[in-house]
Parts: C-alpha cells; structure tokens; sequence
C-alpha cells in the first residue's frame, strides 16, 4: 500500500479535512501518515488537528512544509486538499516541482503530477540537457566524450532524438564518408540524426535511441534508452554520458549538466519547473555567451540568476565556433547551418580568417527542406561555388549533400566546437575535469 501525505489549511472545518482523507484512503488504496498545515486557522483552534488521528507538521513558508513533510513521512503521494487563494496556481505548480524533485507524486482536485519513471545505471554517469532547443548539446556531449578520453576514461555516448531508431543502434568510432551517410539515408535511416553527428566528431562509441513526448518537468513520455543501456553493459565502457532531447531529460538517475542560452529570458527563471532543473545541475553552461545574441549585462545577470536558485552550481560560458572537417583553404563554399541570421558574420568571419576560404553564400534553413532545397538549387545553379559546409543536422543530407553531389559539388560536414568565453572562470574544461574527479568515479 501507498503512503500518503496531506497539505491542508485552515479555510476547511477539521472534520471536512478529515472526510476527505478517509475518501481518498479508500478511492485511491493509501495509507495517510502525516500531514502539513499551511496558512491561518480560521475555523479552528491548533488543537482541533488532534481529531484528524495522524501527525502534522508546520512550517514558515508552504514549501518547507512539504520538505518536512516528505522527509519525515516518506511518502508516495502528496494531496494537496487546500484551495484559492490561499494556494495560487503558481505556488502549487512549486510544491509540485519539489515533489517531483524528491521522486513524490503531487495532486490536487483537478491536476497530479507523477514522477518520471528514472532508469539506474552501473557506471558513473551524467547527463546533458538544455533550458531550450538547439541549445548546444551535442557540441557539449562531443566536448565531454574529448575530455573524458584524455582523462584515461572510456565514455560511451547515448543519443535519444525524436528520429533514432527504432531499436537502439551501436556505432563504434570510425570514418564516415558523406557518400555513406547519403547511402544510409536512401535506406531510410535519419543519417543526419544526433547519433551520426556525435559518433563522428566525438570518435567514441554512440548509442542512439528514440524518444517521444516531453512534460512540463522535462519528463520524456517514451523512450527505448533502457533497450540503449542494456546494450551498453556488454561493452567495454567505464563512463555513461545521457545527451537529452529538446529540452527534455534522460530519464537516467544521474548528475546533470544544464545548459543555458544566452537568450534566455530573466522572467523564465520565475517557472518552478526551470528552478527544479537548475537545483539539479552540477554545471551549469551559458551557450552562445556572445552578442548579437545577449548582451554582456544579460549574460551577467543569467549567471546571477543560476547561482541565486543553485550556490554550488559551476556556471561556465562559452561560444560556438564552426571547424570544417576537411581542408576547405583556397575554397568557394556555400554554407548551410541551423543558426540564426544574425549568427551568419561570426561564422562567415570565423571560416574565412581560421581556414582561408571564401564564404560565398550562407543558408540557415537546414530545418526546413523545402526552402533549403529551393535556395541550395538556386545557389548551385547562379553562383559560383564549389563546396557545401553543412551542419550534421536536420536535412543536411537527405536534402544538402545529395543536391550538393548530383550538381558536381564537394560536401564537408562542419562541428560545432564550444569555446570558453575570454577571462572567464571557471572554464567549461576546468568545470568538467572537477565535476569528473568528485562524481563519476
């Protein structure tokens, strides 16, 4: 049987409070051991709590009512049996972040919010998610894998995008042509997925899997990593490396790495569901920690932020910086990528002054294949180039590489590396080698 804790208030008669403990007992098969008074009693007296036979704790403040309260009674469930306004909507949706935090379900009259269903591994491990999408987390993962390996580590990475493979698919390190992954693409097989480009700039073993749906609380709703991980156990592996999806989790028990882009908003930090993942997070990375996409006074304050929700946390900042590769010196490139526009001078300048190109045009539409088709057709077909640099993303292959090829046109796949910002501290470097001694060996 359950057990079952109760958050009540004083706006309710104590036998009222008291009837519908019993009805949830019965409805819901639990066991009540405890409960939290939360605001004033206006229609009793403090010692009327006795007539509900069960202890009750009180605190300063709602929340750390419900601390004590999961802490003391370990519960399965918490139901929260008060009402507006003395609990708003948004002071519900905190509790329910704690809750969840502590692995405790949290319901209501009309709302439950369940715990994910959080996979045990064998090995250390640690997972990569971000606060939004295209937040950098393969450029992460990649970077991780590099620093593990040079620590005399032997990570194994785990993909989990919303286009893996059905069953979960080990490639171990090795070269991939572009003509290969063209060929995979005929068959069927999304060759441009997280899977493909992490296995081939990390040169470490890749696992991809699958996920479907995302809470609210970053919760996958379906995922085959535990297919993945099983697969992992029979290699020769001392090191679990989780990179998430979107903005969804791993659903692995394990110490996370968040990451931040500079663009975030200041008033999403109010959300209790983005606090929950920063009191998580071990480290904590602002990505693209650079103008035009955040100013220096943003950036500032986004790390105040993270440090006032999370003292512990090591905040990092870095950029993105594109490394072809192959050697395009000398070349006439057309460049395709998921960033935005107003991205397209850091990069353009990046590629001609550190490998002596000449950026002919660029294209932002790799997650559009219509429009990516439409100006890659146009580009072959009016300008003079001789080389696409693509992303490993999106339609860069299913649609890039293959017009690129069949209009006579070299393709070089271009990483995404993370570079710290100057004269910050800590680095991204120095972070992980800390965060690798102390939790994961």
């Amino acid at each position: 049987m359950r057990r079952a804790t109760f958050i009540i208030d004083g706006e309710h008669y104590v036998e009222t409070t008291k009837d519908a403990i019993s009805f949830l007992e019965i409805e819901f098969d639990v066991e009540a051991v405890g409960a939290g008074m939360v605001g004033e009693m206006n229609k009793f007296e403090e010692k009327a709590l006795a007539h509900l036979d069960m202890p009750v704790v009180r605190e300063r403040t709602p929340e750390e009512t419900l601390k004590v309260l999961i802490e003391r009674f370990k519960p399965d469930v918490v139901f929260d049996l008060t009402d507006i306004p003395l609990m708003s909507a948004q002071m519900r949706l905190k509790l329910a972040s704690y809750a969840l935090d502590a692995g405790v379900e949290y319901s209501g009259a009309d709302f439950s919010f369940i715990p994910r269903r959080i996979m045990r591994v064998r090995l250390p491990a640690v997972k990569v998610s971000g606060l939004s999408k295209r937040s950098g987390k393969t450029a992460v993962s990649v970077r991780m894998a590099r620093l593990a390996v040079a620590a005399g580590r032997k990570p194994i990475l785990f993909t989990m995008g919303r286009g893996g493979p059905k069953q979960p698919f080990v490639l171990r390190p090795k070269r991939m042509e572009v003509k290969e992954l063209v060929r995979l693409a005929d068959e069927g097989v999304h060759s441009a997925g997280d899977l493909f480009e992490s296995s081939i700039f990390s040169n470490v073993t890749v696992i991809g899997c699958r996920r479907a749906g995302g809470g609210i609380s970053a919760s996958v709703f379906h995922s085959n990593l535990g297919e993945g991980i099983k697969e992992a156990e029979k290699l020769d592996g001392d090191l679990f490396i989780f990179e998430g999806s979107g903005t969804t989790e791993p659903p692995v028990e394990c110490s996370s790495i968040l990451l931040v882009p500079s663009s975030f908003p200041l008033s999403a930090f109010d959300d209790p569901f983005v606090q929950m993942r920063i009191r998580r997070a071990k480290i904590a990375t602002i990505t693209a920690a650079e103008a035009p996409f955040a100013s220096v006074e943003h950036i500032s304050q986004l790390k105040e932020r993270l440090l006032g929700l999370n003292s512990k946390i090591d905040v990092c900042a870095t950029v993105f910086r594109p490394k072809p590769a192959e050697n395009i010196e000398g070349m006439k490139v057309v460049v395709a990528t998921t960033a935005r526009e107003d991205a397209f001078n850091i990069i353009w300048r990046h590629l001609e002054d550190v490998y002596k190109c000449s950026v002919v045009v660029m294209t932002g539409a790799l997650s559009n294949k219509i429009k990516l088709r439409d100006e890659l057709s146009t580009v072959f077909k009016e300008k003079t180039v001789d080389t696409l640099v693509v992303e490993l993303k999106a339609a860069s292959i299913e649609v890039g590489a293959r017009l690129a090829i069949s209009a006579g046109k070299k393709v070089v796949l271009m990483e995404n590396l993370i570079e710290d910002v100057k004269d910050w501290k800590p680095t991204f470097e120095e972070a992980f080698r800390r965060f690798l001694d102390e939790h994961l060996r």
